[in-house]
Order: structure tokens, then C-alpha cells, then sequence
């Protein structure tokens, strides 16, 4: 099962991100105590916390990649 949306995520849950050549992958935490309209996610490389905007966040499942 692929997730389409940011409210189906829940923690541990795994994000791709494919920019050109960089695979940056995620660790979905939790939506930000704070502010609902953001999110935390870990990378996965560095183990830094990051907060991202939802659009943003929702815009990585909105992707459409190609095969050669």
C-alpha cells in the first residue's frame, strides 16, 4: 500500500524523496505540537528532526516519476 496523503501517515512510517540523482529517505514523527500545519519528520542520514510545511509534505506524494 503506497500513502497518496499526508493524513495518512503515522509515526515510523518511511518518505522518499527523489530530487534528480538524490534519494533522500524520512522518518515521518508526528504533526507539530505547536502548529498543525507542520510536520516533523527525521532524516534518515543525519538523524536531525526537520520541520516541513504540510503543502510541501503533501507535494512528495504528488510526484509522478518515470521509468526509462
Amino acid at each position: 500500500m503506497s500513502i497518496k496523503t499526508i493524513n495518512e501517515l503515522k509515526p515510523g512510517d518511511e518518505i522518499f524523496d527523489l530530487d534528480f540523482l538524490d534519494v533522500c529517505r524520512y522518518e515521518y514523527l508526528c504533526v507539530h505540537p505547536n502548529n498543525p500545519r507542520y510536520h516533523i519528520i527525521i532524516n534518515e542520514i543525519t538523524k536531525d528532526p526537520t520541520k516541513i510545511y504540510e503543502k510541501n509534505l503533501q507535494s512528495i506524494f504528488e510526484k509522478e516519476y518515470y521509468e526509462s
